[in-house]
């Protein structure tokens, strides 16, 4: 009997010293799960980067020249030299056919992008995803900020303009007094009346020299084309030396130069005269 009360003594006390233990790894327990320090702090902090990319992203594009300011907009700076950017005196800005872009150019959000037309060498699809408003090969006018937009349907190729359904459209971009012309791939045989009223005297001209016949270009339509429409400053996109030279000799462009970027105002313009200037 008294053997029998040992033993159940024994398992009482034992029941009780697990319970104690029992309950003191519960709270342990309990302060680790409370405590997920580490894993809320990397939270908070991508959060943070977040935010303040979405705020650089979001501003203006900084622009100190007191002038437009031009600039390549792509790192394919040889044979598809066809993106650029377009910065207002207070920094609007503008991407033209976005294509393979520079870092500093993908990091920003602009105001307005337009494209020429959807070749993939013209036009970067996760790009185009930015919030901001966009042309695409449309004959339109419109105006963000300090930029007016004006779309005028063209062709690719020589023949008929499908104005619904362009296969190419010109671009002018009214900015701070100037009027500078994106032409996109143009391959017509010449520009109609009509698109050179809407074009106006252009300032600065984005301009393809080519001879590809396949693709609608040649030398004889560049020297054509720019003999029309007379813009003061020509800045090429797709481009060969053969049709450069061809095409200065023939319109009597004697003054070449090649820039980092180009800062420029109305008062900068030289009329009747046309200089060529290459974007690196």
């Amino acid at each position: 009997m008294r053997k029998s009360r040992m033993i159940l003594l024994t398992l009482i006390l034992s029941l009780v010293i697990c319970l104690s233990l029992q309950g003191c790894g519960g709270i342990k327990e309990a302060n680790v799960k409370d405590t997920p320090t580490k894993p809320a702090t990397t939270e908070n902090n991508t959060s943070t980067v977040a935010v303040t990319a979405e705020k650089v992203k979001n501003s203006v594009y900084k622009n100190d020249t007191g002038k437009v300011l031009i600039k390549s907009a792509t790192t394919d700076k040889e044979g598809s030299n066809t993106s650029y950017l377009i910065a207002s005196k207070k920094g609007t800005a503008a991407v033209l056919d976005p294509y393979m872009l520079t870092p500093e150019v993908a990091g920003i959000k602009p105001s307005i992008i337009t494209i020429t037309h959807d070749h993939p060498d013209h036009m970067d699809y996760d790009y185009i995803q930015n919030d901001c408003r966009q042309s695409m090969m449309k004959e339109e006018s419109f105006t963000v900020d300090d930029i007016n937009v004006t779309g005028i349907a063209a062709s690719h190729f020589s023949g008929d303009i499908n104005k619904e359904y362009p296969s190419n459209a010109i671009y002018v971009y009214e900015v701070d007094g100037l009027r500078i012309a994106h032409m996109g791939d143009l391959g017509q045989d010449k520009l109609t009346d009509e698109q050179l009223e809407k074009l106006g005297q252009i300032d600065i001209a984005f301009m393809i020299f080519t001879d590809s016949p396949s693709y609608g270009t040649s030398t004889e339509k560049c020297i054509t084309v720019l003999k029309q429409f007379k813009p003061s400053i020509v800045i090429p996109t797709h481009n060969s030396p053969e049709v450069i030279d061809a095409a200065c000799k023939e319109l009597g462009i004697k003054e070449k130069q090649d820039m980092e970027s180009l800062a420029i105002s109305k008062g900068d313009i030289e009329a009747g005269k046309i200089k060529f200037i290459r974007l690196k």
